[in-house]
């Protein structure tokens, strides 16, 4: 792929910027800051980054055309520019970031004063807290987590495209991320009693093992891969063969979009499927995965541990903090919240009109001496329940009785989820 890329409205003025940026990320942004080789994705992406940049630089008023030129005032405008743009924290701060190693490269590191605070220095009158990334999850990314049927995405995925639901099919069941379910080859991968990710397949090169689990859940990998292996030859992978990696991921984004995996239409992504094979591989062991209510004290610290790793390792994480966020944190205070704790996956009212519930629990339940989270015998009498309706129109908080009387089929699914914390009737408020 050439760089730079240029559209219909860029000025002459601000090619020649952009042909001076492109020139130096192509000198310098195939190594990363540790040495290593950068990934093609990451190449990519530092081109995107510089190029919005320095469009957002002219637009705003400085017609910069050449690097030299860059002065501490350039940064403080972007930066700010972001934030009147309310981009995301962690939009701005991986956007920050590059512009930060672009300066160096280009030595001119004193420019970017806020080297230390990051893009707070730049904008002092915001929250302490409003630049703050969150690198645990505090609600389920899974699709069951969010109250999907799994089984259902799958089905309308094969419908569509078959070739898509092989690979949602073993994202799944193996953890895999987008790249991985283009790239991977299933009978180079198969290894009998683990799949093997390995060479450019890998993020960024690391090699892992995922294992095949005994039980239904085994069945589930083994019949996933051999899909896989039935859908593509012994040396080809299972990306869309009339295709480039690019175009297969177009693809890929066009499918998930048409099943409504999106966070503005369903609330879960592509990568909700990884997010599912973290917390089913934590409950194979035995553990409640903190976004789905599991408590730090809920079985031996030992085990536990050994469970996290055992999840980092065949996501390919180096250690068991960035595992967390998939299936959150067992060892970060939950921030009491005015409703008590949630209790459960959400639960689906209506697929089509994209409406779900979560019910919520108050006391918050907490660890009994089995290991199980219940509402404590003393405080059953007093617990008040309250269910969260989100979807279709402004957000609602009612009373289970009034979430059973407007939808009565889910009666069932409120039942075991209120017996599972110990209260053995529907509740009302």
């Amino acid at each position: 792929m050439q760089f730079p890329r240029f559209i219909d409205s860029d000025t002459p003025s601000l090619r020649r910027l952009l042909r001076n940026v492109a020139a130096i990320v192509n000198e310098r942004g195939h190594t990363r800051v540790n040495g290593k080789a950068a990934s093609v994705r990451t190449f990519r992406q530092t081109h995107e980054v510089m190029a919005s940049f320095c469009r957002r630089l002219h637009k705003l008023g400085f017609f910069v055309e050449d690097v030299a030129f860059l002065k501490e005032k350039h940064i403080r405008a972007v930066v700010r520019s972001w934030w009147e743009d309310r981009a995301s924290p962690k939009t701005m701060q991986n956007q920050y970031s590059r512009l930060k190693i672009f300066c160096r490269w280009i030595g001119k590191s004193d420019i970017i004063n806020g080297e230390r605070k990051g893009v707070s220095y730049y904008i002092p009158e915001a929250p302490a807290d409003a630049f703050k990334v969150t690198t645990v999850a505090e609600q389920s990314k899974s699709w069951s987590g969010r109250g999907l049927d799994a089984a259902v995405i799958l089905s309308r995925a094969f419908e569509n495209d078959h070739r898509h639901g092989v690979m949602l099919a073993m994202g799944l069941a193996f953890g895999l991320r987008k790249k991985e379910m283009l790239l991977l080859k299933p009978w180079k991968a198969d290894k009998g009693t683990f799949l093997e990710i390995a060479d450019s397949v890998a993020k960024n090169g690391r090699y892992r093992q995922v294992p095949i689990e005994q039980g239904d859940h085994g069945e589930s990998q083994r019949k996933a891969l051999n899909l896989a292996k039935q859908m593509c030859s012994r040396t080809s992978s299972m990306c869309w063969p009339d295709l480039s990696l690019k175009q297969g991921e177009n693809r890929y984004y066009y499918l998930m979009k048409k099943l409504g995996l999106t966070k503005s239409d369903l609330g879960v992504t592509g990568h909700g499927a990884r997010a599912e094979y973290a917390e089913i591989t934590l409950l194979l062991q035995g553990i409640v995965p903190p976004t789905l209510g599991g408590h730090v004290a809920q079985v031996d610290p030992l085990v536990r541990d050994s469970a996290v790793i055992k999840v980092a390792n065949a996501m390919g994480h180096n250690d068991a903090h960035t595992s967390g966020a998939y299936y959150g944190s067992f060892t970060k205070p939950q921030a009491m919240h005015r409703l008590g704790a949630k209790i459960g996956p959400a639960l689906v009212l209506s697929f089509e009109r994209q409406i779900s519930a979560t019910l919520w629990c108050n006391p918050a339940p907490r660890p009994a001496s089995d290991g199980t989270i219940r509402v404590p015998r003393s405080s059953v009498k007093k617990t008040a329940l309250t269910a969260v309706v989100e979807g279709d129109g402004p957000v609602q908080e009612i009373t289970v009785e009034e979430l059973l009387k407007t939808w009565p089929s889910i009666g069932d699914r409120v039942q075991k989820q209120l017996e599972a914390i110990g209260l053995g009737a529907a509740r009302r408020n």
